[in-house]
């Protein structure tokens, strides 16, 4: 685990093999590529984390808690292309009072494709690319509560025609979301 940890921290490539909680740590890492590998997890809970990469592949697990925030933005690229691979779970999950956040450095920062599976319940998606948070066809959406209720998603870019949340499903699979 990290603890206590303030400032930056600087990587040509950052692999996070095993699980990694950080614990009441507010700090930035710098990589030009961030893995999280299949049996990795970086749980950043109520901690405020930058992740400033320029590609962000996660095949494991990228959790934030309460209160929580990781902030996303490219460190040299134009936006931070962030893949959730098809082993890998984006968990985003708060509570009414103190919501989970998953944002961007600056408006239009960071690219997210989600392949694998999407927990969210009580979040705050923010500052995406025009392309918003994608949620690839064979994507899992997490059973309830996890399902996306109770978040929101605002402060895309500003670009003509960009959008917030964009769910593709096979003809004729409906999707049901609530409280967005």
């Amino acid at each position: 685990s990290v603890r206590a940890l303030d400032g930056w921290l600087f990587f040509h490539e950052l692999v996070v093999q095993r699980p990694t909680t950080v614990v009441n740590a507010s700090f930035a890492i710098g990589a030009t590529t961030l893995r999280i590998e299949p049996a990795g997890r970086l749980d950043v809970g109520g901690s405020r984390v930058g992740l400033q990469a320029d590609v962000l592949d996660c095949r494991g697990g990228l959790w934030v808690g309460p209160g929580g925030r990781i902030s996303s933005g490219p460190l040299s690229a134009a936006v931070s292309a962030v893949t959730i691979g098809a082993t890998g779970t984006l968990r985003v999950v708060g509570v009414p009072s103190l919501p989970a956040v998953f944002g961007g450095t600056a408006p239009g920062s960071y690219d997210l494709l989600i392949h694998g599976t999407l927990a969210a319940q009580e979040y705050q998606f923010l500052n995406m690319a025009a392309t918003g948070v994608r949620i690839a066809a064979g994507a899992t959406l997490a059973p309830a509560p996890f399902d996306l209720r109770g978040g929101v998603f605002g402060s895309g870019a500003s670009t003509p025609g960009a959008v917030l949340l964009n769910i593709d499903r096979p003809a004729g699979q409906q999707v049901v979301v609530h409280d967005v």
